[in-house]
Formats: C-alpha cells, sequence, structure tokens
C-alpha cells in the first residue's frame, strides 16, 4: 500500500513535513486493516447491453470482486477457447459458471 498524504498528488489540504504525514499514514493503516469492499459497477450492465443493439453482446458478474479481480482470470478463460475454438466461424462463449470457476482459481 502507498497511502496519498493531504496536499501531495492532487489531495485536499496543506503539505505537511512534520508529524502530519504520520497521521495519514497511520489513517490509511487503519482503513485498510477494517477492509475495503469491492466497488461493483454492475449496475451499469443494463445500460450496456441496451447500447449493444443487435450486437451480440453478453454480460456476466461476479460477487466479491471487482473488475480488477476478473481481468486476469478472463483473459486465460478466454486465450484458452481462442486457441480450441478452430473451427470456420468463431464458436466463443463463456457460462457464468466458467467465469466463477475462473476467478475462484485464480493464482
Amino acid at each position: 500500500m502507498l497511502p496519498s498524504l493531504r496536499g501531495g498528488n492532487g489531495n485536499p489540504g496543506h503539505r505537511e513535513l512534520m508529524f502530519g504525514e504520520v497521521d495519514d499514514v497511520l489513517a490509511a493503516i487503519d482503513f485498510a486493516e477494517k477492509g475495503v469492499k469491492p466497488v461493483s459497477n454492475a449496475s451499469s450492465l443494463p445500460f450496456l447491453t441496451r447500447g449493444a443493439g443487435s450486437a451480440p453482446v453478453k454480460t456476466l458478474t461476479v460477487e466479491g470482486v471487482d473488475h480488477f479481480g476478473v481481468l486476469a482470470p478472463i483473459t486465460r478463460l478466454l486465450a484458452t477457447k481462442i486457441n480450441a475454438d478452430s473451427g470456420s466461424r468463431s464458436n466463443i462463449a463463456i457460462s457464468q459458471a466458467e467465469l466463477a470457476a475462473a476467478v475462484k482459481a485464480r493464482p
């Protein structure tokens, strides 16, 4: 973790050089110890689907992770499916169960 201190990196307040930065770091540690619930953008998925029009767009969600927690597992899953797809037309599909298993199995 690299806490961003007050007055630095566009944060509000004035830069402090003697002990104020210690308060900021201690507050960051306290925040981290409480745990951070992943932020979900799943509520925007219906808008994406509607905006796709007739394009074959399917949206999937995974509980308990944010979109960063899904990127590496879904990339590995897609790469595996792309390499295995040998037909004259693409036949790649991902189910909710496959996505959940890929996220659960991530290293």
